[in-house]
């Protein structure tokens, strides 16, 4: 890979500062697809293409894992999903993890991806890129619809910072995919393999590290950092963000190799000291737009002198804020997203309070445009609890919103979980499961284990609705005026990152979530204008271990053409495409069919609790304890889902 020296003020070593005097080259987008985390560098979740409607062509998809779906190892998946949360510190639930994988059929190491960003070629193929647990997949979309896995790069096992965002660019021409690995920015490429023939061997296809670059050891010194957000500015220089609010500008010397052009560090001029970032990072040209726990920051890099240079920074929230379940930290839980409505440029956010308001701020001054509090039931001025951990979806003057809230420190009587009957005493055991990672956080104040779990284990909120700012009209405070267009309180997004098609024939909000009472996943589509169904593509027709692993865990669904979704899950890649010529919609592709061994051996030992093999400490044999009920019971969901009767959304 290539190495680039740096002096301790960030400057390449021998040259001037200024990026056209440092021999790079920019990284541009292309703008096709889903080239970048939240499909622009605005973070929109917005597409161009036309997508599924119910009254459209019957739907089908693939996925890229493989699932034994036999009933007995619904609990097991179960217990694989709860236990790799906190298999990163080895161990029990380690032991676990690997063993329900074992038992399972499936690659612990190629789950989990979050992004799934798609590289549009000249032929017209259509690769997608991602980052899992363990591994950097690119897969090529086949003219049949499915999945063919290219190839496939080890970065080591990662169960928390393994590339969440990320994006594809192009250097030169040629193709390159950039994202974060703990406290680097990494650059990857795909050589493609040779046919063979005529005596000379045929070789894979291969994808390449060829550019790295850390945190400094100035802004990193006790090595604790990590990266968190990425974008890609207008003269395509690349800014990453770390968990701590530690900017780096970095630029590409055209082989794949980064240049450290500057950093900046928010905590030296922001006006609160909690400058922890949760989420990816926005832009907009020049600017960087980033949301602290505390505040609503940008930050700008000039071209012409190679630095960043801290704009403005407005805050939103109080001393303390609060850390609820299901929340992946305190403080706002979107990525900022930049729109533009009636020719002013804003930035949108959810705050974090309790109930949570939706922000619009503008975008060169940073003052609060127009806000609202976020309610999902019928009455709007009520003060029901809500949260979201979902970037807020644009279009133009409109926001779609989505509730996650799930309890303050434990898990509410009366969130769904898909895996347990409300009531029941499935359901009872989930809050103390969840408790019971507590030990497996990196410190005393990280809750990110216990607060993720209940989604883990398929539990969600209901709520979805559209709020839409008017700046021609004026609140009593001066503020533009922000109203609620409609409301659903029979529809959850999960925790899945919405998309918005506002092109003209669909102009819907999508997500995967699931109708009340169900039990599952179902890619969900939303009128924008009115809040009715459009589509509801429901993925399994029975509740099985396939359903578990469609959860989508806080990733993203993502426009990659017309009709065409791509959805990060727990299991893996999904790839949602009309159905060509005669079969069922609906049908389950898999690339392949490698199950592991002593599949029944695994499933009693586990079934039943019989873990002697494993040496775990209390808190995980507590965990195995509670799954094995789980195990047990959740056969019984099989068949038992809810029936669902519709509901129209609330107008207002």
């Amino acid at each position: 890979m290539s190495q680039v020296e740096i002096k301790p003020d960030g400057i390449l070593a021998g040259s001037a500062s200024a990026a056209a005097k440092t021999g790079t080259v920019p990284v541009t987008l292309l703008d096709e697809g889903w080239p970048i985390v939240h499909g622009t560098v605005q973070s929109r979740d917005n597409t161009k293409y036309h997508q599924p409607l119910s009254s459209g062509p019957a739907l089908t998809f693939s996925t890229s894992s493989t699932i034994d779906d036999k009933p007995s190892n619904v609990g097991v998946a179960q217990m694989l999903l709860t236990s790799m949360l906190g298999a990163s510190s080895g161990g029990g639930l380690r032991s676990i993890a690997d063993q329900a994988s074992r038992i399972l059929g499936f690659s612990l190491a190629d789950s989990n991806p979050v992004s799934v960003i798609s590289d549009k070629l000249s032929d017209g193929t259509t690769l997608l890129w991602t980052s899992t647990i363990r591994n950097v997949i690119v897969y090529k979309v086949t003219p049949a619809g499915t999945l063919e896995e290219l190839a496939k790069y080890d970065h080591g096992w990662n169960f928390r910072f393994h590339g969440s965002y990320a994006f594809v660019g192009q250097v030169n021409g040629k193709s390159h995919f950039f994202t974060t690995d703990t406290d680097s920015l990494v650059a990857y490429t795909l050589v493609e393999g040779e046919q063979g023939g005529r005596g000379k061997k045929a070789t894979p296809a291969e994808i390449i590290p060829i550019g790295r670059l850390a945190l400094p050891v100035w802004t990193n010194p006790s090595g604790d950092d990590h990266l968190v957000g990425v974008t890609v500015l207008e003269d395509g220089t690349i800014v990453v963000c770390s968990k701590t609010g530690v900017l780096m500008a970095a630029r590409v010397d055209g082989k794949g190799g980064f240049v450290l052009m500057d950093t900046l560090a928010l905590g030296d001029f922001t006006r609160t000291s909690n400058n922890e970032v949760s989420n990816s990072i926005s832009s907009d040209g020049q600017g960087v737009f980033i949301v602290t726990q505390r505040e609503m920051c940008r930050v700008d890099f000039n071209p012409q002198t190679g630095r960043l240079g801290f704009k403005w920074s407005t805050i939103y929230g109080g001393p303390n804020p609060e850390w609820f379940v299901g929340r992946l930290g305190p403080g706002a839980g979107s990525t900022p997203s930049v729109t533009d409505c009636q020719k002013k440029k804003m930035v949108v956010i959810t705050d974090g309070a309790m109930p949570m308001n939706v922000m619009w701020y503008d975008a060169e001054t940073g003052v609060v445009a127009g806000q609202r509090k976020v309610q999902f039931a019928e009455d709007e001025s009520g003060n029901l609890p809500t949260q979201s951990e979902q970037s807020v979806a644009v279009d133009g003057c409109k926001a779609f919103v989505v509730q996650n809230y799930m309890g303050m420190t434990t898990l509410d009587d009366e969130v769904f979980c898909t895996t347990a009957p409300s009531g029941g005493i499935v359901r009872s055991q989930i809050p103390e499961i969840c408790r019971q990672l507590l030990p497996y956080n990196s410190n005393d104040t990280d809750l990110f284990l216990s607060r993720a779990c209940p989604p883990a284990l398929g539990c969600y909120s209901l709520g979805a609705a559209v709020y839409e700012i008017n700046p021609s009209l004026k609140e009593s405070n001066g503020m533009d005026k922000v109203t609620r267009q409609w409301t659903r309180t029979d529809r959850s997004c999960g925790t899945s990152i919405p998309l918005i098609s506002g092109k003209a024939g669909s102009n819907a909000a999508y997500c995967v979530g699931a109708k009340e009472g169900s039990s599952q996943w179902t890619l969900l589509g939303m009128d924008l204008t009115t809040g009715e169904d459009v589509l509801s593509h429901q993925f399994y027709k029975d509740f099985g271990a396939q359903n578990i692993f469609i959860n989508p865990f806080y990733a993203g669904v993502e426009a990659i053409g017309d009709n065409q979704v791509v959805i990060g899950s727990v299991g893996g890649v999904v790839l949602v495409t009309p159905l060509q010529g005669k079969g069922a919609a609906t049908t389950f592709r898999t690339l392949s069919a490698q199950f592991g061994q002593d599949m029944e051996k695994g499933v009693a030992s586990m079934m039943h609790g019989n873990l002697s093999d494993i040496t775990m400490p209390v808190g995980a044999t507590l965990i195995a304890a509670g799954l094995a009920v789980l195990a047990i019971m959740a056969v019984v969901l099989r068949k038992g889902h809810a029936i669902v009767s519709p509901r129209l959304p609330y107008r207002t």
